[in-house]
């Protein structure tokens, strides 16, 4: 608390980093753990009682080669050249024919959830029917 004053987002000084990340490698998975899990913590986000099992923090050790700060690019260009595109994340038509669609309690991941449930999603976009 004395070297971050406060800011524990961004680290003001070397010293307060280091001490953040030994807490987040050491504690932080204990504490997301208990803070996600906290019925106080389900009920701010607006999680139904029954509707996401346990929370579990993803593996780190992933092979991520490289960041994606935004796929707007992406999805510019296959709309302004006529081709549909499908966001799954809250059911939106918008213009250029860019939909979003969400599957519930299939968190960032939602494929690996919620396999049926993705797999009857890109099936009903890809007979362009109602998400």
């Amino acid at each position: 608390m004395k070297n971050c004053k406060g800011n524990y987002v961004k680290p003001a000084n070397q010293l307060c980093a280091e001490v953040l990340e030994t807490i987040d490698n050491t504690y932080g998975y204990y504490l997301a753990y208990f803070w996600m899990n906290n019925r106080m913590t389900r009920d701010a986000l607006g999680i139904k009682g029954g509707t996401v099992g346990e929370w579990v923090r993803c593996k780190k050790e992933l092979p991520y080669t490289q960041d994606m700060p935004s796929s707007i690019p992406y999805h510019l260009n296959l709309t302004t050249r006529g081709y549909r595109a499908l966001v799954y994340r809250f059911t939106i038509t918008y213009a250029n024919n860019l939909t979003f669609a969400t599957v519930k309690g299939g968190g960032h991941t939602a494929p690996e959830y919620q396999p049926e449930e993705c797999f009857a999603m890109a099936q009903r976009w890809l007979d362009n029917k109602p998400l």
